[in-house]
C-alpha cells in the first residue's frame, strides 16, 4: 500500500532570488528629489563654510589666484553644490 504524500515545497533554492531575500535584506537607497534650473538659488559667500572632510589642504597661491581672478572676470561658469547645515549656514560639497 502506497502512501500518497503532497510534494514538499522547496524552502528557498529553485525558487528564484526573491525566496532568497527578504525586503528588509535588499538596499533601497534614498533618493533626493531632482532640482530643476528654476529651483537654483543665490547664497551670500559668508553663509559658505568649508568641507571638514576636503582632502586638499596645501594649495598652490599662483593658481588660487589665478582661479580667483577667472572668477572675478567669467564668473562662476559651473554652480556650486552645497548643503544646508545644522547651523543654518551651507557646507560646501562641489565647485
Amino acid at each position: 500500500m502506497t502512501s500518497k504524500r503532497k510534494p514538499r515545497r522547496k524552502n528557498a533554492l529553485g525558487r528564484g532570488l526573491e525566496a532568497l531575500l527578504s525586503d528588509s535584506s535588499v538596499y533601497k537607497p534614498e533618493t533626493s528629489p531632482i532640482l530643476s534650473p528654476s529651483s537654483l538659488n543665490e547664497i551670500n559667500i559668508e553663509d559658505i563654510d568649508a568641507n571638514p572632510f576636503q582632502p586638499r589642504t596645501d594649495f598652490d597661491q599662483k593658481t588660487l589666484k589665478e582661479l580667483a581672478d577667472s572668477i572675478k572676470l567669467q564668473g562662476i561658469i559651473q554652480p556650486i553644490t552645497v548643503r544646508k547645515s545644522a547651523k543654518g549656514t551651507y557646507q560646501l560639497i562641489t565647485g
